[in-house]
């Protein structure tokens, strides 16, 4: 069995950082049991290890939670993917096979409505949720090589802007009135019957005498009205020009038969060929073949590290455009035998955990500091040794904008530690959330945003990232709208450099 994390990082170290709001298995944002995972942010979520769907849930829209907030109301998705996972393993030396089943659940994955919304997120639907939709791209300006021929205008004289197009190679039939070709425009033209390129009949039109011979358009050097990708009888650019596919104009492509033509071709349904390289490819959900709004049965196999959706809105009163994904994973086996290594095996390299020596230093996880306001009325809930549980009864504090403070990091990103987020500091009493929170390049580019969050969170800030990778080092210009708990909002401003 291959396992696999299930978002990327760019290290083991960094993975085992607490990194979001509410905290990462198994401890959680107040230092209590959290069992699962909040991945956060616009994130790929992937498959833990090879195994099958068995049950899954598409939303077409997210679920509004209506609390009178207008816009501000909480968001959720209740879109999630269960798979079932079997590990199985026979020791060499003992010959005992061990077996055990395990399941992975992804809850809050992105809605239907989301994928959909723009472009950018229709680029992060997942393969297992997509139809792939082929183009002709438009950037496609191919033509067919062929001959112009014109009808006569009122006058007796040719009318160019009344013109028919002839392939090169086309069969016509020269309509003799006598042996010689009228003249016309000091041109000499035979009047013609014809098939034109699209495939329609004419009797009524004049082709130049010099380019049609023993009944044979000779000519070459006209370009069809339309333009986008030749159609042709083989997969070369020898082949007989068939038609014109025009922009925009879907394209249903025979991967078997592709399968057997040179690189740079697509076989088409009806035997035809094209070149590939003005086909445009764009997802779309595949609603021919899902199911929306239900718990839906399933046994598709999948193997590890596949990516099967991304993190969804997961939105509370508190913070209502929260975004994240939930992962948790579960068994009804008992896990004894398979985390010892099986009931006769005792090598070290059979078992499946490690015990912690007494007395060794572990390194501080995640940490909440609070601060109280003097004669903050409070409740006490527990009293335990030097401590007591306490739950604030109202916030009486009311405090002058100017009371709270904002800073500015220099954003060094090479994951010691130090100042790797670019973050919003903030007194908790006197900031509701930071409403938005936008980074831009020098040159006016957005390389961030972030919207409704609370300040002093780690896994809420710019990492530096952009468009999934490192920024070379520079001066980027933040925008952060806050909004304090009387209501009132105030814009800062100010640099985050990144030094590399």
């Amino acid at each position: 069995m291959k396992v696999s994390y299930p978002y990327r990082v760019d290290s083991l170290k960094n993975s085992l950082k607490p990194s979001s709001t509410y905290g990462i298995y198994p401890i959680g944002k107040f230092n209590a049991w959290h069992g699962g995972m909040h991945v956060e942010k616009h994130i790929p979520i992937k498959t833990i290890a090879d195994g099958r769907v068995i049950a899954y849930r598409i939303p077409e829209k997210d679920i509004i939670e209506d609390l009178g907030q207008g816009d501000n109301n909480p968001r959720y998705s209740n879109g999630f993917i269960l798979m079932q996972h079997l590990y199985s393993h026979q020791d060499e030396e003992s010959a005992e096979c061990i077996e055990f089943t395990f399941y992975s659940l992804y809850h809050h994955l992105m809605s239907k409505e989301e994928y959909e919304k723009n472009d950018s997120n229709k680029k992060k639907i997942p393969d297992v949720l997509a139809k792939f939709v082929y183009k002709v791209s438009d950037n496609a300006y191919e033509y067919i090589k062929g001959l112009e021929v014109y009808r006569l205008g009122s006058n007796g004289n040719i009318d160019e802007s009344n013109l028919v197009f002839l392939k090169k190679g086309t069969a016509v039939e020269v309509l003799k009135v006598s042996d010689e070709p009228i003249t016309v425009n000091a041109g000499k033209y035979w009047k013609i019957s014809c098939t034109d390129y699209e495939g329609t009949t004419h009797n009524d039109v004049y082709a130049s005498k010099k380019s049609i011979k023993n009944g044979i358009v000779t000519y070459g050097g006209d370009k069809s009205p339309k333009k986008g990708i030749v159609v042709f009888d083989e997969a070369k650019t020898t082949g007989n020009q068939l038609k014109v596919l025009e922009k925009g104009e879907d394209i249903e492509i025979d991967f078997e038969l592709t399968k057997t033509v040179p690189n740079g071709w697509y076989a088409l349904k009806d035997g035809e060929y094209i070149r590939s390289s003005k086909v445009s490819k764009t997802k779309e959900i595949d609603t021919d073949n899902l199911v929306f709004n239900k718990v839906v049965k399933e046994d598709t196999p999948l193997k590890a590290g596949v990516t099967i959706g991304n993190t969804g809105l997961f939105g509370s009163a508190i913070s209502p455009k929260y975004r994240a994904a939930h992962i948790e994973v579960f068994s009804f086996d008992d896990p004894s035998n398979f985390l010892k290594g099986g009931t006769a095996a005792t090598k070290e390299k059979n078992k499946k955990f490690f015990k912690i020596a007494t007395g060794a230093s572990l390194q501080p996880n995640i940490t909440k500091n609070t601060s109280i306001l003097k004669n903050t009325p409070v409740k006490v809930l527990n009293i335990n040794s030097n401590f007591c549980q306490i739950q604030v009864i109202k916030k009486t504090a009311t405090l002058p904008k100017e009371y709270t403070t904002y800073h500015s990091y220099t954003t060094i990103p090479n994951e010691d530690g130090k100042n790797d987020v670019f973050m919003i500091y903030a007194d908790e009493w006197s900031v509701a959330k930071i409403s938005q929170l936008q980074i831009f390049s020098r040159w006016g580019e957005k390389v961030y945003e972030e919207l409704d969050f609370p300040p002093n969170e780690r896994g809420h800030g710019w990492d530096g990232v952009f468009k999934g990778e490192r920024m070379s080092g520079g001066v980027f210009v933040y925008f952060a709208e806050i909004e304090f708990v009387d209501g009132v909002k105030k814009m800062f401003k100010g640099d985050v450099a990144i030094v590399k």
